[in-house]
């Protein structure tokens, strides 16, 4: 117990019985329609409201908003960051494989890169482009080529290529029925990577 005469050590700041109650959620925790179903209705709007350059003045911590490709800022900053992510990009560019290696070249040794795409198999022409844009219309028509989609293995071959080692490929679920998504094994149309730099 702190008496106020001395500081408490950073590792003894917690209640047992609250890390208990939330371990008993834990498994429903991002269940849009479970316990925290207000939480989940409340995040959007408190996203709106608290942006990013009201954190960093807030904080005091240095941020440094910028309108640039990333091959260009690999070029600025090699080696400048532990992680990069690119999320939901790679299938919408010309030349997917310079985006990777500009990523990797941003990364310090030992620096992950995580990645989410669509992968190029009939399912995901299925859902992606016929399901989402065609019937549920829950994109504009043509946001999406399944030409432009990109194979786990297309990936992992520009990984290497850039230098990086892939640690991981999950599959990215998402059921529209409740709004949300879930990390699963099937990667058919959606899937996450992560690589990492040696050293």
């Amino acid at each position: 117990m702190n008496t106020g005469t001395s500081s408490p050590r950073d590792d003894d700041n917690f209640s047992q019985a609250e890390l208990d109650k939330f371990n008993e959620l834990a498994n429903r925790w991002w269940d849009p329609d479970g316990p925290q179903k207000a939480l989940h209705a409340l995040n959007p709007t408190r996203l709106g409201y608290v942006v990013a350059k009201l954190h960093r003045l807030e904080s005091g911590i240095e941020v440094d908003y910028r309108l640039q490709s990333v091959e260009s800022l690999a070029m600025d900053m090699p080696g400048g960051f532990d992680a990069v992510t690119c999320m939901e990009m790679l299938e919408h560019v010309p030349d997917p494989a310079s985006i990777i290696a500009a990523c990797a070249r941003l990364l310090k040794p030992g620096g992950r890169l995580f990645v989410s795409t669509l992968n190029r198999t009939p399912a995901a022409f299925a859902l992606a482009i016929v399901g989402a844009e065609y019937i549920a219309r829950l994109l504009p028509r043509g946001t999406h080529q399944y030409r432009e989609f990109i194979k786990p293995s297309e990936l992992a071959a520009w990984l290497r290529t850039a230098g990086l080692e892939l640690e991981d490929v999950s599959g990215l679920v998402y059921e529209p029925w409740r709004n949300s998504a879930r990390i699963g094994r099937r990667t058919d149309v959606n899937y996450l990577a992560c690589a990492r730099k040696p050293g």
